[in-house]
């Protein structure tokens, strides 16, 4: 059982939940049923976290998932679109049915439920202490950035210049302003922001030129962990750094394809030039002569 930080936990569910559920889509055989079933074990998982956020986060990337599916179900034909769009609305209506009652469900209903009213109503967002308070620290981090943005305060004096920022200075009882962006703004300033988006665009570079499951996990994981951040702390926890460091080893790992490489009408290669590149890789010969020199007069 975990007994560690919730919202790690979260996270980790999270992010498992939807490479496995993004394999699920891409991948065909005896493999998808295991992805699949992966994916609605790290939904359970992460549902019984209790974090209302990441569940929330999940949610709508799994539904951005599920709608690449169905355009790309779609673009092949159009009965599979349509049993893709039938599985993806059952899919909903049994989680409605099983979720609905559960203090998860009802905390992040309300949660919405009161970020709708903020959007469309300012200022009455006062049946949800906790979303206020975060709209409060917000407010002050951004203000307390904008006071010092080139050289900012340093990681230990957050949440206290933000506490000056509110009229009766009230220090708020948190490490951080449960927003990563706002919270590297205010600590390294400027330039530590742009150097932690860099470090969130990481997997991103890192897997140019890999296969269409690889890209596709990779932005999945920038995509949640960028979402994520809007509403939790950053780079912050030791298991969260370390699952993200190790995915980008691992996408450096993979052996690159270059473009040019791949016999394809996409990538537009002709294939007597791509004989030819590879018998100079090679030294391949054929009656005695070099086949590029064959093959370049194609």
């Amino acid at each position: 059982m975990f007994t560690g930080n919730a919202l790690v936990y979260a996270y980790m569910a999270g992010v498992s939940g939807l490479m496995n559920g993004w394999l699920a889509v891409v991948t065909r055989g005896r493999r998808q049923a295991l992805f699949t079933a992966a994916f609605f074990s790290s939904a359970v998982a992460l549902l019984l976290s209790g974090s209302r956020a990441p569940i929330a986060f999940f949610v709508v990337t799994a539904a951005a998932v599920g709608l690449f599916w169905l355009f790309a179900s779609a673009r092949q034909s159009w009965w599979r679109a349509a049993f893709v769009a039938y599985v993806f609305l059952f899919a909903l209506t049994c989680a409605y049915e099983l979720f609905s009652d559960t203090i998860a469900y009802s905390a992040i209903a309300a949660r919405f439920s009161t970020l709708l009213d903020t959007i469309l109503e300012p200022g009455i967002a006062g049946g949800d202490p906790a979303f206020v308070e975060r709209i409060e620290m917000y407010k002050a981090g951004l203000l307390a950035f904008w006071d010092h943005p080139i050289l900012a305060y340093g990681r230990q004096n957050v949440m206290s210049v933000a506490s000056q920022q509110l009229a009766n200075e009230q220090p708020f009882p948190y490490t951080h302003l449960h927003n990563a962006y706002i919270t590297e703004a205010v600590s390294s300033g400027v330039l530590g922001l742009l150097a932690f988006i860099a470090v969130l665009w990481t997997p991103l570079i890192a897997a140019q030129n890999t296969s269409a499951q690889w890209r596709g996990m990779a932005i999945l994981l920038v995509g949640y962990t960028a979402v994520y951040n809007m509403t939790n702390i950053g780079f912050y926890h030791d298991i969260k750094v370390f699952y993200y460091c190790a995915f980008v080893v691992l996408l450096n790992s993979i052996p690159k394809t270059r473009p040019a490489d791949v016999i394809s009408p996409v990538a537009g290669t002709d294939y007597a030039t791509f004989l030819t590149r590879q018998a100079l890789a090679t030294g391949a010969s054929e009656n005695g002569k070099p086949i590029a020199i064959r093959r370049s007069l194609i």
